[in-house]
Formats: C-alpha cells, sequence, structure tokens
C-alpha cells in the first residue's frame, strides 16, 4: 500500500540495492555541484538563550530567530485551562463504550487480536490480491505480515525487539521511531482503550 501511494513499482525494494549501487562518485559531484552551494550554506543552531556554546563556536555572527509558538490572538492562557483528569462527562462516554463491546469482564478476558484482511495491490503486471494478517498481543506486542506463501513479508515489534522479514528471508531491523509509534499505535486500539478505561485519563471531554 505505501508503494502504491507514493508510485513506486511493486518490485521496489527489491531493485533498490542494485541501483545504489549503479550510482557513482562522478553522479554525487555532479549532482552535489548543482544543488550545494558553499557561499550560500548557513549553519542552524538549536539552543536555548542562555546557552553560550553556540555562539563561541563560530566566528560568523549569530542571527536569533524565536520559534516559540504564540498563543492564538485575543487567547489567554487561563481561558483554556488543560485537563489533567477525566471528567464526568468523559467517564460517562466511556462507559457507554465498553458497556457497548461487550462490558468490563469481556474486555479484561482479551488477551489477543488476530485479523485478516484482504486488498489488492495494483502492479505493472496487473491486480495482485493479498491477503494480510495482523496479530496484536496486550500490552505491548504486534505482527503483521502478508499470508501468501510465496512472498512473505512480515513486520515483528515487541517492547524489546523490531524486525522486518523481507522476501527472500532476510532480516533488517525495525527503526526504532517505528518501532515506538508502533508500540504506542497499540494503546490506541478501542479493544486496548475500553478494557483500560477505568481510572484512566484517556477520556476527557472536551466543552
Amino acid at each position: 500500500m505505501t508503494y502504491e501511494f507514493y508510485g513506486y513499482p511493486a518490485d521496489w525494494l527489491d531493485k533498490f540495492p542494485a541501483e545504489i549501487q549503479k550510482v557513482t562518485a562522478a553522479d554525487v559531484n555532479r549532482v552535489a555541484a548543482k544543488y550545494v552551494h558553499r557561499d550560500q550554506l548557513a549553519v542552524l543552531v538549536v539552543a536555548t538563550r542562555k546557552s553560550s556554546t553556540s555562539r563561541s563556536r563560530h566566528s560568523a555572527p549569530v542571527k536569533e530567530i524565536d520559534i516559540a509558538i504564540p498563543p492564538p490572538a485575543g487567547a489567554k492562557e487561563e481561558e483554556n485551562p488543560k485537563a489533567t483528569a477525566s471528567n464526568d462527562e468523559g467517564k460517562a462516554m466511556a462507559a457507554k463504550v465498553v458497556a457497548a463491546m461487550g462490558g468490563e469482564a469481556k474486555l479484561a478476558a482479551i488477551r489477543s487480536i488476530k485479523a485478516k484482511i484482504t486488498l489488492t495491490q495494483k502492479t505493472p503486471q496487473g491486480d495482485f490480491p493479498m491477503q494480510m494478517e495482523s496479530i496484536i498481543v496486550f500490552p505491548g506486542s504486534s505482527a503483521c505480515g502478508n499470508a501468501n506463501s510465496q512472498r512473505n513479508n512480515t513486520i515483528v515489534v515487541t517492547p524489546d525487539a523490531a524486525f522486518l522479514e523481507l522476501p527472500n528471508g532476510q532480516m533488517q531491523n525495525w527503526p526504532e521511531a517505528r518501532k515506538t509509534e508502533t508500540l504506542e499505535q497499540i494503546k490506541r486500539d478501542p479493544v486496548f482503550i475500553a478494557a483500560h478505561a477505568e481510572g484512566s485519563q484517556l477520556f476527557l471531554s472536551r466543552r
């Protein structure tokens, strides 16, 4: 789906290493000469106003840029206090969701969720049907892969490790940022949220 969204060919991942190997030093120098201009380069240093290291390391003049996000025009901070606990309206809404999903006891008994998804991937060779299988093990593990036996792409994420199994059987470490996002996404699952509604601060209803 990602390849289709960004317009990549279906075999992009398989061809990527070979395409990288084709790039020569001359190619890099040619592109650098076209887009990188030394006389226009600037050094961006992000630091607190009290920090002096950003000035001492550079002899060129330093231009300070305030990147603080100002409040909306006319708004006062005390007019929109940040909620720190679930209010009665939010708790009532959460109770309705829990009841609609079977009640607290049934939700507490759920240890994992397995979903099978059928989708069609459009390729230059025509439509390719795919059977995807997703497994979530609460509170923090998941596996998602292509169930077709001839092509196996599987992403496994746990608190301790995360990796991607490629069609050729090789393993690649999953980026730490994606691992963190996947683990956070598990906590956004409706079943997980409903099962942890009691005593949580997830249900803060806007007034």
